[in-house]
């Protein structure tokens, strides 16, 4: 998975880079197949800004999270709403294929003309 980071108001950081890296790297085990993702970290006056684009075949995954605290705790929650977002993806498409056609009635023999 390929994962594009950005920086927006603040200065860019190798340690931040690797972190958003490797937490949104780990969504790939529910999406195995996720061609790229865009992470943008934002600092808007006092608020960390972390959002997120996934995209893969029949999947675009969304996210934005916010935290006062510091950057990493906005990746974390970042990664958590994510995370919930892609095995809640890959379960609705289990079930798709899971899921039987409920078999046609069988006709009465006495309906035969």
């Amino acid at each position: 998975m390929q994962v594009d980071v950005t920086f927006r108001n603040i200065a860019p950081s190798e340690a931040l880079r690797t972190y958003a890296r490797d937490k949104i790297g780990r969504i790939k085990r529910y999406l195995p197949k996720t061609i790229d993702a865009q992470v943008t970290l934002t600092l808007d006056g006092f608020r960390n800004v972390a959002e997120s684009t996934l995209r893969g075949p029949g999947a675009n995954l969304t996210a934005k999270e916010s935290s006062t605290a510091d950057m990493y705790a906005a990746i974390d929650l970042l990664s958590d709403k994510l995370a919930k977002q892609a095995r809640r993806h890959n379960d609705k498409g289990r079930a798709r294929r899971n899921a039987r056609p409920e078999p046609l009635p069988e006709p009465d023999e006495g309906d035969a003309p």
